[in-house]
């Protein structure tokens, strides 16, 4: 009898490590949609305002977009931080949505048509960003998802009223 017993507790000891595990998981399920938008917005930030960089003429955009490459690069590298942390794959390209957009910004002619079409998709992008991590801030069922949306909320914001400055700008006749 001592021999099963001792079999037992050392099948349930080797057991409880991939138990905790997908327990842990079942608790993240919630949140996944928010590590999916935030991962591939991120992404499209980053590559569009790459895109900026090079081909806006108006110093103010190719200086907005440095900054989006900027913050959003930190911010990208925190989600995936946070993702690898809590055992979440996140997507490693864009989605449909926007690889089309960025294409429409690669397609936009130069000069004052590009710098307009990439303010466009920079005040739009971070309305939607701005959010989707307010949300998360709010409802997210972990607790560091929370903290991690509600510390990137201002940076966001702050880039959202900056591409809404940046939109009128380029509209104005």
């Amino acid at each position: 009898m001592k021999r099963n017993s001792r079999y037992a507790m050392l099948a349930a000891a080797l057991l409880l490590p991939f138990a905790a595990v997908a327990e842990q998981k079942l608790t993240k399920a919630p949140d996944q949609e928010f590590f999916d938008k935030a991962a591939v917005a991120g992404l499209f930030e980053v590559q569009s305002s790459e895109v900026a960089v090079k081909r806006a003429t108006d110093p103010e955009i190719k200086k907005f977009a440095q900054t989006m490459v900027t913050d959003h690069s930190a911010a990208n590298a925190k989600l995936k931080a946070l993702a690898l942390a809590k055992g979440v794959m996140l997507p490693a390209e864009l989605d449909k949505d926007h690889r089309k957009e960025l294409e429409k910004l690669k397609a936009a002619k130069s000069g004052k048509d590009f710098d307009e079409a990439y303010a466009d998709a920079m005040e739009d992008g971070h309305d939607k960003a701005v959010k989707l991590f307010a949300k998360a801030a709010d409802e997210a069922k972990d607790p560091d998802v929370r903290k991690f949306a509600a510390e990137t909320l201002p940076t966001l914001r702050t880039h959202s009223e900056h591409a809404e400055k940046l939109d009128a700008k380029d509209k104005a006749p």
